[in-house]
């Protein structure tokens, strides 16, 4: 932990992580003591042990990407009229892209594929070259991530006249 501390805040000395505690971890203690308030002993003390995991949980999204959830199994398929969990992230999914479609129209969010879903998943389906048949299966939702990523980006709407 405190390596990858070292990696964010420059006052933490690095050290290798190799078992011992050495003279290098003793720094690195005890410059993280210094940085964060606490008596500077260099022994990973229980104050100093809270401090180290409190500091590395704080500072982990920031140096790690992003986990990936990989909800969709291959060969997966949800006919309309089903309920499904994953139904909620694709008809949000759906709503964020009727902002830059007209054609897909705004949905209730409520894990069935219903009627309007539907026909959203048929103008995907046709846009994208997929058979129009209104489920969602693999190919439809490999298309609709990717016109999500496409179309959103970040998630952060452009300005008006910054395209």
């Amino acid at each position: 932990m405190l390596r990858n501390i070292s990696d964010m805040d420059p006052r933490v000395l690095p050290v290798i992580p190799d078992g011992d505690y050495g003279g290098n971890t003793y720094a690195s203690v005890r410059s993280f003591q210094q940085a964060y308030g606490l008596p500077e002993t260099g022994i990973a003390d229980e104050p100093t042990w809270h401090a180290v995991t409190q500091t590395y949980t704080q500072l982990l999204p920031q140096w790690g990407s992003p986990a990936v959830i990989p909800i969709w199994s291959q060969g997966q398929t949800i006919q309309p009229g089903q309920f499904n969990y994953h139904m909620y992230l694709v008809q949000a999914m759906l709503a964020a892209l009727s902002h830059f479609f007209p054609d897909i129209r705004q949905a209730a969010v409520s894990g069935t594929l219903d009627p309007a879903t539907v026909q959203n998943l048929i103008w995907l389906q046709r846009a994208s070259g997929l058979p129009e048949n209104g489920a969602l299966d693999t190919a439809t939702w490999y298309y609709l991530g990717g016109l999500y990523r496409t179309m959103t980006g970040n998630g952060i709407p452009a300005l008006p006249g910054n395209g």
